[in-house]
């Protein structure tokens, strides 16, 4: 099958699925849903013109989503809100809220609650990857440290290790040797750590 065609049909599904007026829906399931749609109409728009023809690209960005980058902005933003409606606050922030609902941490809660924040993970480090191509460095890193706070709070090392080479890779960018070594000696700490 052409990859052209392939391309073509895959949009046509998510475009399907983005103009479901169920996707509107104020409920866990289906912000799920939106999140990783709009993980997807990020991958479109970061394909290059010659496998993503201008027609496709346009129908894609009639949906309000111009570039990759605000198609995973709006994404991250999504999870945020989803880890609310789950854990009743923030873990991704210093800043606790006022009132907070218990988090009933059993049952199909677990599974969601890992779901997302496996989802804000993989989101973090795609939104990372590319600010850090168009040279948004600072917020790149903003990201990333917020990412690295994530997973230094869930104790997933092999992911703190991911953040951790990309921050360095930021460090680098913005010729800061010492910042950047600092980074790859925790990653070295963290993997023979993990042995």
């Amino acid at each position: 099958m052409d990859w052209g065609l392939k391309v073509s049909e895959g949009i046509s599904l998510l475009l399907t699925v983005l103009r479901d007026p169920a996707l509107q829906k104020s409920s866990k399931a289906w912000y799920v849903l939106r999140v990783q749609a709009l993980q997807l109409l990020a991958a479109y728009l970061s394909l290059s013109a010659n496998s993503l023809s201008d027609t496709l690209r346009e129908q894609l960005q009639i949906q309000g989503w111009q570039t990759p980058e605000t198609a995973l902005l709006d994404s991250h933003k999504l999870l945020r809100s989803i880890i609310l409606l789950l854990m009743g606050s923030d873990v991704l922030s210093t800043q606790k809220t006022s009132v907070e609902a218990p988090f009933l941490d059993y049952g199909e809660n677990v599974v969601q609650k890992w779901q997302v924040l496996s989802e804000v993970l993989s989101c973090s480090e795609k939104l990372v990857c590319r600010l850090g191509q168009l040279g948004c460095v600072s917020e790149a890193k903003a990201f990333c440290l917020e990412a690295l706070k994530l997973t230094t709070k869930l104790q997933i090392p092999s992911q703190c290790a991911v953040f951790l080479v990309l921050k360095g890779e930021l460090e680098l960018v913005r010729s800061d040797i010492d910042l950047c070594q600092s980074d790859l000696q925790q990653v070295l700490f963290l993997l023979e750590s993990c042995t």
